[in-house]
């Protein structure tokens, strides 16, 4: 959950980076632009952050003070960070944070075409589940099911009997779902 957080967090943290560039009206593609006064981390093991860094025609060119970078670039443009932290980004025009942080924890079904297939998934992801323990599987392909029918619960039943399961199709729009059988 604590991943989940971070990675919403540092979400959040470059939307708002780029909607105070946009409404500075700042264009690194075309100019100078050091970032300063707050901490830049690089992601270098050896210089893990920065004071402040160079962007010249949307491209890092330099880090280090903000004197330091103006003396390479003195008529650049300046983005004050006021204490904030400045994170490396993504570039991703469809994400799902949410699956990027749950992924980890799913079983793999992508090109499964058939429940038995999906099942040997399962069973290879969660070798021993305990009674009521929730069963978690993603990517199996709803177009390619369409035409010969949905996962039937059936065969689910049979090799899990104690456990809820819930199979996340491969683009999101589906799913499945099954309760634990009830058994005295």
């Amino acid at each position: 959950m604590l991943v989940i957080k971070r990675i919403l967090a540092s979400f959040i943290l470059l939307l708002l980076m780029t909607a105070e560039l946009m409404a500075a009206e700042i264009r690194t593609d075309h100019d100078d632009l050091i970032i300063f006064g707050g901490k830049v981390i690089t992601l270098d093991p050896k210089n893990p952050t920065a004071k402040a860094m160079l962007v010249s025609h949307g491209i890092i060119k330099a880090l280090g003070t903000l004197d330091d970078l103006m003396i390479i670039s003195p008529a650049a443009k300046k983005l004050n960070l006021q204490g904030k932290t400045l994170m490396p980004g993504f570039i991703d025009s469809h994400v799902h944070v949410h699956q990027l942080g749950t992924e980890r924890v799913k079983a793999n079904l992508v090109g499964a075409e058939t429940v038995r297939e999906m099942v040997k998934r399962l069973r290879s992801f969660y070798p021993n589940p305990t009674v009521d323990q929730w069963l978690f599987g993603q990517g199996w392909d709803e177009g390619k099911w369409a035409s010969k029918g949905y996962p039937d619960r059936a065969l689910l039943d049979e090799a899990f009997p104690n456990n809820p399961i819930y199979l996340q199709s491969l683009h999101g729009f589906s799913g499945t779902k099954k309760r634990p059988s009830i058994t005295h």
